[in-house]
């Protein structure tokens, strides 16, 4: 059962590796996995509005699409840093005591050379401006246009497509769900602008998580008190987590020190 569960969490994480791509192609490409990856995001997106579509068409319903945005959104939330790392895995190298630098999740594969490499990173980019700071801005869009939307007697279009987004928080923390994608876009960027460094990854992840504890805290954004609890406890069991992996940091690294 454990083991059943890590690769079903290895699925969520977007590691196509787990169904073994490679037994079906007969080659193991990394650039075939973040094609897949770009492609299955859309493909799962279409596939449900369609099952959407049959399903209420089965019951005499009339399709919504301000509700199945909101069950996109939704999931999209939930799913957003396993989407951006996942993103990332071809522009995070590490050097290598030969001076060469390798992709950390396919070390085979030499980082900025001529050859594939050079097309994963395009892809990459292109999929985290797409899917990362698409979302993202589509998120700070709806958030600042927020008391706009209901002083213009929106609110009914509020309840329904951006319940994802604002239906969870209190009226006075209605701009939190920004807040809590900004953590997840830092959480997926800060391995990435420091690869060989993890006291500096430590030190700037430990950091950002506390700001945002020391703001829920604050703030208490959440409909529920169980849910503030519950994003406290979780935060700080990172912070406890990040301690200890500081003791595991190498103290004879120069770039550590």
């Amino acid at each position: 059962p454990v083991r059943s569960l890590l690769q079903l969490m290895q699925l969520i994480n977007f590691d196509f590796d787990i169904i073994k791509m490679s037994c079906y192609v007969g080659t193991d490409d990394p650039l075939l996995n973040i094609v897949v990856l770009l492609l299955v995001i859309p493909t799962l997106t279409v596939c449900g509005a369609l099952l959407a579509a049959l399903l209420a068409r089965w019951k005499g319903q009339q399709f919504s699409w301000p509700k199945y945005l909101n069950v996109v959104g939704l999931v999209f939330l939930v799913l957003y840093l396993s989407i951006c790392m996942s993103l990332t895995r071809p522009i995070h190298c590490q050097s290598n005591p030969n001076g060469l630098h390798t992709m950390v999740s396919s070390p085979a594969v030499l980082c900025w050379a001529p050859g594939p490499h050079v097309a994963m990173a395009v892809l990459s980019l292109g999929g985290l401006l797409l899917y990362g700071a698409g979302f993202l801005a589509y998120v700070t869009h709806i958030t600042w246009c927020y008391p706009a939307l209901v002083d213009d007697g929106h609110g009914l279009k509020l309840l329904v497509q951006y319940r994802f987004l604002f239906g969870r928080f209190k009226d006075p923390g209605y701009y939190w769900g920004f807040y809590f994608i900004v953590q997840k876009v830092l959480i997926a960027v800060i391995p990435i602008l420091f690869p060989n460094s993890a006291a500096i990854q430590i030190l700037l992840l430990a950091g950002f998580i506390l700001l945002y504890l020391l703001g829920v805290t604050f703030v208490q954004p959440w409909v529920t008190d169980i849910a503030n609890f519950a994003d406290c406890f979780l935060n700080a069991g990172l912070i406890f987590f990040l301690l200890i992996a500081s003791f595991l940091v190498d103290g004879n690294d120069k770039q550590t020190r």
